[in-house]
């Protein structure tokens, strides 16, 4: 398997798959707090509001998770 590899290849390749696997990581745990910010904000009138009040509309997911940060920010502050 790895014996046309020397060690420092494979030590690169280890490095490459671990800063990978931490950005993915990363990726969850921003999604896991953007869902949970949801979940305990559905009774929040005010929370709500302010996520529906971001500006225009909301046609994909990544502005969607935009606002939310923006709401959990603001409701941070």
């Amino acid at each position: 398997m790895f014996e046309s590899e020397t060690y420092e290849e494979r030590c690169w390749k280890a490095e490459a798959e671990n800063a990978r696997l931490r950005e993915e990581l990363a990726a969850a745990q921003a999604d896991a707090a953007r869902y949970r910010w949801l979940r305990e904000n559905l009774d929040n009138t005010e929370a709500l509001e302010e996520l529906y009040e971001y500006p225009g509309d909301i046609p994909t997911a990544e502005e969607f998770d935009a606002a939310i940060d923006n709401a959990m920010q603001e409701e941070g502050e």
